[in-house]
């Protein structure tokens, strides 16, 4: 709103500047715990979805997604940013390719509302970025074999594996 101008419309590419389930979130205190059941329980779920209906151009570009984030894993030099954005990407993608919009929606808040998490675990550990190549690359292999438990069973040991680098 402009005072003696008018009011417009703006997009801000998506991203809200005030998000009340985020506030909601931050509010309630919830522990790691808490958080990491969360995590788990929706991770979960959308693996079983982009198992149910992902395609193959989907499994395409969640597979080109891991060799890209792969390739920057074995380089010489560490991009902790980088290697941030293609690890939020895989889970993005994820989401995407669940073909749910809300549980896409809210995957993505929780992705992001773990950012930090991720983000310290990479700097913290120098074998976090192999030890989440391995998950991711089970988390893949049990989406593109359309093994539902393999699936489970990936997410739970990646989430496990990350919470002991977080707190390592």
């Amino acid at each position: 709103v402009r005072r003696g101008d008018g009011t417009y419309v703006s997009n801000i590419s998506g991203k809200v500047l005030f998000d009340p389930l985020l506030v909601s979130l931050i509010v309630s205190k919830p522990n790691f715990n808490e958080l990491k059941e969360l995590r788990t329980l929706l991770e979960q779920d959308v693996v079983r979805l982009v198992i149910k209906n992902a395609n193959e151009d989907d499994l395409r570009h969640l597979r080109k997604c891991y060799k890209d984030m792969t390739a920057l894993k074995h380089k010489q030099e560490q991009k902790y940013e980088e290697l941030l954005e293609y690890d939020l990407e895989f889970h993005r993608i994820l989401g995407k390719i669940s073909k749910n919009r809300p549980l896409e929606t809210i995957y993505q808040f929780i992705m992001e509302y773990f950012k930090p998490f991720i983000a310290q675990s990479l700097r913290k550990h120098t074998n976090f970025s192999m030890e989440s190549n391995e998950m991711h690359r089970r988390i893949l292999e049990a989406v593109e074999t359309r093994d539902c438990v393999a699936a489970e069973k990936a997410v739970e040991k990646s989430i496990e594996v990350w919470e002991y680098l977080v707190f390592k």
